[in-house]
């Protein structure tokens, strides 16, 4: 298994390319936020995980439940529920109720 990571933005779009899964940790700010958008979601391997245990606004809502529904991403059995405080709880198989 092999890890890789990127430091600097002309470096994201060749390492998602070859990412099978991708760990966002990082911090919320004008830059990072939406960087998980359509493209950067498409340019992934077909069947990719996405796990951001980061802020829940470096992804794209919508992008991501697009990729989810075309199969372009892996659907997860279980997740921690940032997606919009669970409204999609049967989708995404969150175990919390929405507030």
């Amino acid at each position: 298994m092999t890890f890789r990571s990127f430091t600097a933005p002309g470096q994201l779009e060749p390492f998602l390319q070859q990412t099978d899964i991708a760990v966002c940790l990082l911090p919320l700010t004008r830059e990072t936020e939406g960087i998980f958008w359509y493209a950067h979601l498409a340019m992934m391997p077909r069947g990719a995980m996405l796990v951001n245990v980061g802020r829940g606004k470096h992804v794209v809502e919508k992008d991501l439940i697009d990729a989810l529904d075309s199969g372009q991403f892996h659907t997860p059995r279980w997740t921690r529920c940032g997606l919009s405080r669970c409204r999609r709880q049967v989708r995404f198989g969150c175990t919390r109720k929405s507030p």
